[in-house]
């Protein structure tokens, strides 16, 4: 939350309140189903996010590894110096 500005008590409470606000969306779709399906939509929810935060979208990882051994800047997308 640096480069937004914000200091670190104002950025927890920004980091709470979006949590909340994502978790009662997911909760709204995935509390309307019953059983298995509610088992589905629940590692449905949980896979979408894994995928989403564990992708590479902009190369920082390969950029990390370029950085680290020529000792080049990074791509400022991946916040490495």
């Amino acid at each position: 939350m640096e480069r937004a500005g914000l200091s670190e008590a104002p950025a927890v409470l920004v980091a709470v309140a979006l949590t909340a606000l994502v978790a009662a969306l997911i909760g709204a779709v995935a509390l309307r189903t019953r059983g298995v399906a509610f088992a589905m939509v629940t590692l449905a929810f949980a896979e979408a996010f894994s995928i989403l935060l564990l992708s590479d979208r902009c190369g920082c990882r390969a950029a990390r590894r370029v950085c680290r051994s020529s000792r080049k800047a990074c791509p400022t997308c991946c916040a490495v110096s």
